[in-house]
């Protein structure tokens, strides 16, 4: 299979692409990516420059009821390599499946690979803050049965960020669930609805996701809206909000952030219990030809963050997206996008990138 035309091919669909995947064996396969950036902006913001991401997928299957996965990836700024997701599928009769073992969250719109986004940026990163990445990252270790459209998984996630905010001072003992259903409401319309509720056994940290959106289909355009809600996240917990890039205008805090450095300014030294948020996001995307394609979206994030001192700060940040997607040769794309972040806490910021994926 052409791989980037499969790339193209993924302008029109919103799950985006399945890279190829070479036969090693009869019953192994593999394939991956190497995904490169450059990113600029104002503000006395640094640019950037090199590897992002390199992953490795195994995919077992012998042509019976059992088949299995094993991603291996490398990503700036994890040290060494990291195992994204390891897990055994078993397929019944009637059509069901059974995962068993290290796999991603089933919510969210964009896609958890670079090989299948229209854009360079996550719809929910602002100001380096990437809710997106950061439950993709999640990694979560369970159960999960599937059929005809509905999933829903057991986790125990005693890594998790959500439950514990990947802090060692609150402990294992926590554990979610999800729950979620895919189907076509029209021959051009598909439709998500899902969630994550989070229980904590010992600290009693929860932290629960809704999550809803829509695809539309239509010849070359790709049309998409999201809504998450996010309820009763808690202290150590990053995943929601955790801006240390975000700088103090007035009475804003300089970050949101759960265990924050000591300083001597009172304005860092701000321990939240609880931060509450809605996220937003509209994107359309239209192929104007075989190689390239472009892409606009808005995303935003609104709610209030509740701090141990009984005081309620505003959490508030847009973003607006252009991206031009286009294949240079038949397994590399380039990906060019500006973005302009807005945020009442901080100055504007835009921000320019270009992104080379390779895909194998």
């Amino acid at each position: 299979m052409n791989k980037i035309l499969t790339l193209l091919a993924a302008f029109i669909a919103v799950t985006g692409i399945a890279f190829a995947e070479t036969m090693l064996t009869e019953s192994l396969s593999v394939g991956g990516f190497i995904d490169m950036s450059y990113s600029d902006g104002d503000n006395g913001k640094e640019s950037t420059s090199g590897i992002d991401q390199v992953e490795v997928d195994f995919t077992f299957n012998n042509g019976g009821p059992v088949s299995g996965q094993l991603d291996v990836e490398y990503e700036n700024g994890l040290e060494g390599l990291n195992l994204e997701e390891a897990y055994i599928n078993y397929a019944f009769a009637d059509g069901g499946i059974l995962t068993v073992g290290r796999f991603e969250t089933m919510l969210l719109q964009d896609a958890t690979e670079p090989t299948g986004l229209y854009q360079y940026s996550n719809a929910y990163d602002f100001y380096g803050v990437n809710f997106n990445q950061a439950l993709y990252d999640v990694k979560d270790q369970g159960i999960k049965y599937s059929s005809g459209g509905w999933a829903i998984a057991l986790i125990d996630n005693g890594d998790s960020k959500i439950g514990d905010g990947d802090n060692p001072a609150v402990g294992d003992g926590d554990y979610a669930y999800e729950i979620g259903y895919t189907g076509k409401l029209s021959d051009t319309v598909t439709g998500f609805i899902g969630a994550r509720i989070t229980e904590n056994d010992i600290a009693h940290f929860d932290g629960d996701i809704y999550n809803v959106y829509l695809t539309y289909e239509e010849g070359p355009w790709v049309i998409g809206g999201e809504y998450l809600t996010t309820e009763n996240s808690t202290s150590g917990n990053d995943i929601f909000i955790k801006s240390a890039s975000f700088e103090p205008l007035s009475n804003a805090p300089a970050q949101f952030d759960a265990t924050p450095d000591v300083t001597d300014d009172p304005l860092t030294d701000i321990d939240f219990n609880s931060v509450d948020t809605n996220l937003f996001s509209l994107f359309a995307n239209y192929s104007y030809s075989e190689k390239n394609s472009v892409t606009v979206r808005y995303s935003d994030m609104s709610g209030d963050a509740k701090a141990n001192d009984n005081k309620t700060y505003d959490v508030d940040a847009t973003k607006l997206t252009f991206a031009h997607n286009s294949a240079l040769s038949h397994d590399l794309a380039l990906i060019l996008e500006y973005s302009m972040q807005d945020s009442n806490h901080t100055k504007d910021e835009d921000i320019f990138a270009v992104e080379l994926l390779y895909a194998f």
